[in-house]
């Protein structure tokens, strides 16, 4: 499974934390900043694609952690 991190902090220490949940995803790590919060993806490719994350839409962040087993009937 992929890991998160999310945090407010304003001195927040990415390396130390990416020591102990990267390798819960060691395809690829994406660090995005929304306001004041700091939110860590490391992603786990289980497929071959790669979908960062968080989701942002329209002032929302959505993140998921998880495998959807069926992925190809829902088609494109």
């Amino acid at each position: 499974m992929c890991g998160f991190t999310v945090t407010n902090r304003k001195n927040f220490n990415v390396e130390y934390v990416d020591e102990y949940t990267r390798l819960r995803g060691p395809d690829e790590t994406t660090i995005t900043n929304v306001g004041d919060v700091t939110i860590v993806h490391h992603l786990l490719s289980l497929t071959g694609k790669y979908q960062t994350q968080p989701f942002l839409d329209d002032g929302l962040i959505c993140v998921f952690n998880g495998e959807i087993y069926n992925y190809r009937e829902f088609g494109d």
